[in-house]
């Protein structure tokens, strides 16, 4: 009798789990073709969108460390601005750090990029390799990007920016740089090393506080989107390659100097805009 049982009741039970291994298998196929179709169809957007997520997380550990290393505010001694977009004559930057002192304004630009940095004073453009050399980015020269949120900042500041205000340093946190010697670019140590140089006071307690209310105005009522900002660096970057100056929108000539040819702004020296041939 038990045989029986079991001859009749073992059958089913085959039949049973091998209609559950077929519903297993479809379904897992029905999921993979859907992962498929969905990556065929969005595998470029998808990989751009954590691309720049992933950059904009990078960029901003970097920020972090940068900040951290200025300090907090001293009151009428020292205010510190992270991440600050001016605005002014329809042009914007975004400047990483601020730091306003009495010896001076100190404008750091962080790039917290890994690898190897390539590049020179003159180049415009700057390139990056990791990966032993499989992987190379290019990117815009630092120093001169310094150079553009320095001409800016000026203008914001007009006549509370007093000559050779401006100390203007670039900051490769964990990169290894491999460029030619440029005293205001290096690693964090070499950072430091900028602001503890002894300088002598050019500001005044009122001015450095009248040039932070100035600036931190910016931080509490933005003149500008972050859209907007992009817009025009797309914009400056277009007058740049068809020879327009990217701050004052007069043409560039082609003009020779002590280290070859260059362009430059055809309103010199009143704008003394250069592009490197």
């Amino acid at each position: 009798m038990e045989m029986l049982l079991l001859l009749i009741i073992l059958p089913v039970v085959i039949f049973a789990i091998v209609l559950l291994i077929i519903f297993v298998v479809r379904k897992n196929r029905t999921h993979e073709d859907f992962d498929q179709q969905w990556h065929e169809s969005n595998d470029e957007d998808f990989f751009h969108e954590q691309k720049k997520y992933r950059s904009e997380q990078i960029g901003q550990e970097g920020e972090n460390w940068i900040a951290s290393v200025l300090g907090q505010d001293i009151p009428d001694e020292k205010y510190v601005i992270n991440n600050l977009t001016i605005s002014s004559g329809g042009k914007s930057s975004q400047i990483d750090h601020i730091m306003i002192t009495k010896v001076g304004i100190f404008l750091i630009e962080t790039k917290n990029y890994s690898g190897t940095i390539y590049g020179s004073l003159n180049q415009r453009q700057w390139t990056q390799v990791f990966d032993y050399g499989k992987v190379k980015n290019s990117f815009y020269n630092p120093t001169m990007q310094s150079n553009t949120h320095a001409y800016r900042l000026k203008r914001v500041l007009g006549r509370l920016a007093k000559s050779n205000c401006f100390v203007q340093t670039v900051v490769f946190p964990k990169a290894e740089l491999m460029i030619e010697p440029i005293d205001n670019v290096g690693d964090t140590h070499n950072l430091v090393r900028i602001l503890n140089t002894p300088r002598e006071y050019i500001f005044t307690t009122d001015e450095i506080n009248r040039i932070h209310r100035k600036l931190i105005d910016f931080k509490i009522n933005p003149r500008i989107s972050e859209d907007k900002h992009i817009q025009n660096i797309q914009k400056t970057q277009l007058q740049i390659a068809h020879n327009i100056c990217p701050r004052c929108n007069s043409k560039l000539v082609l003009r020779n100097g002590q280290y070859g040819s260059f362009y430059g702004c055809k309103k010199y020296p009143y704008c003394k805009f250069k592009k490197h041939v």
